[in-house]
């Protein structure tokens, strides 16, 4: 999907911007969009209205403030994939759940076409369903940053070679 740049009345090739919009397991519907260096999934847009959006972080401060935000504790967790009941070995869906200094808690993970320039994506905790399941957890007392976690994460996704379980293990490294 594409919208005309703020302030303008068309879109206009390079002049537009651009996102993907995708519904999350619990119904949910999300904009993704590339806001500079950070990918984050900001809101959804429930209302029908072409440009409607409401969004967990609109502000570009704000948005590089979560970028280099510390992580204290990190939790690798999963989940079945849409549409399944239960996890079943590889076939389900991780990423690293991440609580910051001033204790919010965000996810990040990565899925094929979850970000437009990248794969790993960040979103609002509280957008996880109750299916996900915490297997691994870490307390980087603040050595690891969001973009960290991103950088870490890739920017592209390979079903076999370069999914969400190998990114969320890199993301659990020292």
């Amino acid at each position: 999907m594409t919208r005309p740049l703020h302030g303008k009345r068309n879109e206009r090739g390079i002049f537009s911007h651009s996102g993907l919009r995708v519904t999350l397991e619990d119904g949910t519907k999300w904009l993704v969009h590339k806001e500079k260096a950070l990918i984050v999934a900001e809101g959804s847009w429930g209302s029908g209205k072409k440009d409607s959006y409401s969004y967990d972080l609109s502000d570009q401060a704000d948005l590089t403030k979560l970028y280099n935000s510390k992580v204290y504790k990190a939790e690798r967790v999963t989940r079945p994939l849409d549409g399944q009941s239960r996890e079943r070995g590889i076939f389900s869906h991780s990423g690293v759940r991440v609580t910051l200094e001033d204790g919010t808690k965000w996810l990040v993970h990565k899925g094929g076409g979850y970000g437009i320039s990248s794969d790993t994506v960040v979103v609002d905790d509280r957008h996880m369903s109750d299916k996900w399941t915490t297997r691994e957890t870490k307390n980087f007392e603040g050595t690891k940053t969001v973009s960290d976690l991103m950088e870490a994460g890739g920017t592209k996704y390979k079903l076999l070679s370069d999914n969400c379980h190998s990114a969320s293990r890199r993301m659990m490294e020292d």
